[in-house]
C-alpha cells in the first residue's frame, strides 16, 4: 500500500486481490487521471517504477525488522544518556 500510494498523484490506482488456491496475488491496475498524447509510454514506465519502488519498500522493511532491536536499545541508551546529564547539570545548580 506505501508504494501505492506513491503514485496516487497522477494515477487512479486499482488494486484486487485474487487467489488460484496456492498463492494469493495482488493485482495493480494504473490509469492516468489526465488524458496524455504518450499514455500508453507513460503507463509502462509507471509499472517499472512501481515495481523498482515495490523492492525498495520491501527491503527497507526487512531492514527494519532486522534492527528494530538494535535501533530500540540505541535510542534507549541515547533518552538515557540525556537524562542523566540532565540531572547533573540540575545536580550542580
Amino acid at each position: 500500500m506505501k508504494t501505492a500510494y506513491w503514485f496516487t498523484n497522477e494515477y487512479f490506482l486499482y488494486l484486487c486481490r485474487g487467489t488460484n488456491g496456492i498463492e494469493t496475488n495482488l493485482f495493480v491496475e494504473f490509469r492516468l487521471k489526465e488524458p496524455a498524447e504518450n499514455e500508453l509510454i507513460r503507463l509502462e514506465n509507471a509499472c517499472r517504477e512501481f515495481s523498482n519502488r515495490l523492492i525498495d519498500q520491501v527491503v527497507r522493511q526487512s531492514v527494519l525488522t532486522e534492527t528494530s532491536a538494535f535501533r530500540d536499545t540505541l535510542v534507549k541508551k541515547a533518552f538515557f544518556e540525556g537524562r542523566l546529564r540532565t540531572d547533573l547539570v540540575n545536580a550542580e545548580k
